[in-house]
């Protein structure tokens, strides 16, 4: 299939006939469809459709169950659509030329820079008066040209590969301005002088009666929109916080920064810790911090925190104590790396989780993020666990004046005792996941607000927490964690190994009814585990079998680590 005529039409019942007749009087000698969907109107238009066009081959009348709305009604048809070439009309409009279609064919398929063609017009009212032929007032328009304006006229044909319909587009005031500059991304628009068809102008239509003083309104917000799109990727910076603290994690961090660049935005690495060269060359710029800083003292009113890793083909959920003592690094890292991507002039930054590894579905994604962010005139997007008040980590995009005029300034431990001090009514240990929600949690109509039950859909090519932090663990843990755990199977006795070392572990298991077996977990690399399942566990005995000590103990009261399979 070469062409795919796409026609949507809302209470469009006294037109859509002769919309249709000019699509099929086009003189091409190549296959071509034609796919109509009425959004829901609940007039005629359906019926009218069927009576006339029902009995032919390539006429696709599309069925509505429901409303779409004008954007929601065209990206379900560019879907359905099986051509290599797409040509839109609304169901008002009509064709004059019947050769118009054929050459701008033509001239795509010679034209392999070219990504989409228009033409000139004229526009008709409800008494069926014409204006004068309107053409296009350049001959052919880049990325740049269309974040300026809307060049592009009547007839508009582009390439299907060349399609970009991310949602957000649908929020925007001027739809099809903002569809043909996601057009631009992928090649050069031309724009032909010659007349092709007619815009009706009517209460109906989508070439509205709005008033001058809203059209110019929308046209200065949309084109701010664009204009800062089109400079987006030279004013955002990555950042990066990482403890590398091992090969492993440094392997990982190459190859998570090797994503970060192909986002096209420059790259900071933030660490506690010296780092190789070769990493050094995968960014633009390093900030080295040698205080570790870690949270030393006890705080009231912690709440557990969920450390989970995957193995296989289950998840291990260890539930700690709230403190996440590397948390303090964290902060005091977030505010040094904005602070100076600010004086280097960038606008915007985005966090990216140092262990989080991103395939292409999910890169894609944070450009869409970033673009929605910027084209709604919105500070930043982030994820939100609802049900625990707090962002997730794992990805982050904000303006830099807006953070820094609205985070809390962490240098040290005493800043943060400040900040808990101040709290009303009750004084609480955060997470540094919450912290940072307390600073837009008043703000977050001017922020893209997320799911983060949904990150999994939006990232669905990613690999979440492939590392742990030491300092969460715990010191007798000695670097692998052997423990009790809850699961729809019984219960679990699992041990992970976070160590680069070997850990050969014996395990006594004392059983809910007295009885005790002994297992043995060897965990030859980081990342290897082994478990085994049981009715109901009461207590297990932890050894390592290096020298034969016991070195911790664990009761089933005492966890509420968890493991999904």
């Amino acid at each position: 299939m070469e062409i795919s005529f796409i026609v949507t039409s809302y209470k469009f019942e006294k037109y859509i006939v002769q919309c249709v007749e000019s699509i099929l009087s086009q003189e091409l000698d190549v296959e071509y469809e034609v796919l109509v969907r009425d959004d829901h109107s609940q007039d005629n238009t359906n019926q009218l459709l069927i009576e006339n066009f029902g009995h032919l081959d390539n006429v696709r009348i599309i069925e509505s169950e429901s409303n779409l709305g004008a954007f929601g009604n065209l990206k379900l048809l560019i879907s359905l659509a099986r051509g290599r070439y797409i040509v839109h009309i609304d169901g008002d409009d009509f064709f004059t030329s019947t050769k118009r279609i054929s050459e701008q064919y033509r001239f795509l398929e010679e034209n392999p820079d070219f990504a989409m063609n228009c033409s000139g017009y004229r526009q008709m009212n409800d008494r069926g008066e014409f204006s004068v032929h309107h053409h296009p007032l350049v001959e052919e328009a880049d990325q740049k040209d269309m974040s300026e304006n809307n060049w592009v006229t009547f007839g508009r044909m582009w390439r299907k590969e060349a399609t970009e319909t991310p949602d957000w587009i649908s929020k925007m005031p001027y739809l099809d301005w903002v569809f043909n500059y996601m057009i631009a991304r992928n090649g050069k628009i031309k724009c032909d002088f010659e007349e092709s068809g007619v815009y009706r102008i009517s209460d109906d239509g989508m070439f509205s009666k709005k008033p001058r003083s809203e059209k110019r309104i929308n046209y200065l917000s949309t084109t701010s929109a664009l204009s800062n799109m089109y400079e987006l990727d030279r004013k955002i910076i990555t950042i990066t916080d990482c403890f590398v603290r091992n090969q492993q994690i440094e392997n990982k961090l190459s190859i998570s920064l090797g994503k970060s660049k192909s986002l096209n935005n420059d790259v900071m690495l933030i660490s506690n810790t010296p780092v190789s060269k070769d990493l050094m060359s995968l960014c633009d710029f390093f900030l080295y911090d040698k205080r570790n800083q870690l949270f030393e003292k006890e705080y009231e009113n912690t709440e557990p925190v969920d450390f989970y890793v995957s193995a296989g083909d289950f998840m291990i959920h260890n539930v700690v104590s709230g403190m996440q003592r590397h948390g303090l690094s964290v902060l005091i890292n977030l505010y040094n790396s904005v602070a100076h991507a600010k004086t280097l002039g960038y606008k915007y930054f985005q966090r990216i989780e140092c262990d989080d590894l991103f395939g292409p579905e999910s890169l894609k994604k944070i450009k869409e993020l970033q673009e929605e962010c910027v084209a709604l005139n919105k500070r930043g997007v982030f994820y939100v666990n609802d049900n625990e008040a707090n962002i997730s980590f794992h990805y982050f995009f904000w303006e830099i004046d807006h953070f820094l005029e609205n985070v809390y300034k962490i240098s040290k431990e005493s800043d943060y005792e400040e900040f808990v001090r101040s709290r009303k009514p009750i004084p609480k240990f955060m997470i540094a996941e919450e912290f940072i929600y307390e600073s837009i949690v008043r703000d977050l109509d001017n922020f893209v607000i997320k799911d983060g039950g949904k990150m999994d859909i939006d990232f669905p090519d990613t690999d979440w927490n492939t590392e742990t932090s030491d300092s969460n663990m715990g010191s007798k843990y000695n670097g692998c964690i052997t423990g009790i755990y809850r699961s729809d199977r019984g219960d679990i006795v699992c041990s992970y190994n976070y160590s680069v070392d070997r850990r050969f572990r014996k395990i006594i298991v004392v059983k809910e009814n007295g009885e005790e077996d002994t297992v043995y977990h060897d965990l030859a690399v980081r990342g290897s585990w082994s478990y085994h399942q049981f009715d109901l566990v009461k207590e297990i005995r932890v050894y390592e079998m290096i020298n034969g000590e016991m070195i911790y103990s664990q009761k089933r009261e005492e966890t509420d680590s968890y493991i999904t399979f």
